[in-house]
């Protein structure tokens, strides 16, 4: 009671700027409302209000392939994450995972004005969903002719316990190798006919590929 007349006055506070005793909310930068909470700026691309870019940025190219949309020119700089965490040297526009995408991810980005902003998380499928395939080219080849053998959507673990054989349909082999590459070269020079190709990996299952070979 500073004036003695039974009536207790709100002391002087910090941010009290209309002497009622409660604290005002100063300008905060990010406060567009006045009410002490920060909002996040409009971003072109940032469809949930969050502050981060759209996870559409994120575009699957292939089974092991991944790039950021830079159709527009607007980003210089980026960083890959994979649930949550940094893949160290993962920093191109395209990102590369031999054994095929498989989890949770997110692309830190740095714009042409210097501004950073990460992205929503994209979920790739898991491993048991990547699709595996193996394929001859040229395919007919010619009996002299080199021929590439590509192994698709194994992981390292599976290549380096397989093996790749050729056989002829009476159950033949004419080429067997323990030394399975995602791309294998073979010159053979077989017999113009139809040969059947397999995959096996340490688990025990077969994958099955045709070779046509002509004259």
């Amino acid at each position: 009671d500073t004036n003695g007349n039974g009536t207790i006055t709100s002391p002087e506070l910090s941010g009290d700027t209309n002497g009622n005793g409660v604290i005002d909310n100063g300008e905060i930068a990010g406060d567009n409302n006045g009410d002490g909470i920060i909002t996040y700026p409009e971003i072109e691309g940032d469809t949930n209000g969050d502050g981060k870019l759209s996870s559409d940025y994120i575009v699957k190219m292939y089974d092991d392939l991944a790039t950021f949309d830079n159709s527009e020119n607007k980003f210089v700089s980026y960083q890959w994450y994979k649930n949550g965490v940094i893949i160290k040297g993962a920093t191109q526009q395209f990102y590369f995972e031999e054994a095929g995408l498989n989890g949770s991810y997110s692309v830190r980005v740095v714009t042409v004005d210097g501004e950073i902003f990460f992205t929503e998380e994209k979920v790739f499928g898991n491993s048991s969903s990547v699709l595996k395939s193996v394929k001859a080219f040229p395919n007919p080849v010619n009996y002299d002719q080199p021929l590439e053998i590509a192994v698709n959507g194994f992981s390292a673990v599976e290549l380096e316990n397989s093996t790749l054989s050729i056989n002829t349909l009476q159950g033949v082999c004419v080429f067997t190798s323990a030394d399975v590459m995602n791309v294998n070269y073979i010159n053979l020079h077989l017999k113009p006919q139809l040969y059947i190709g397999n995959i096996k990996t340490s688990a025990g299952k077969v994958y099955t590929f045709k070779i046509v070979v002509s004259e």
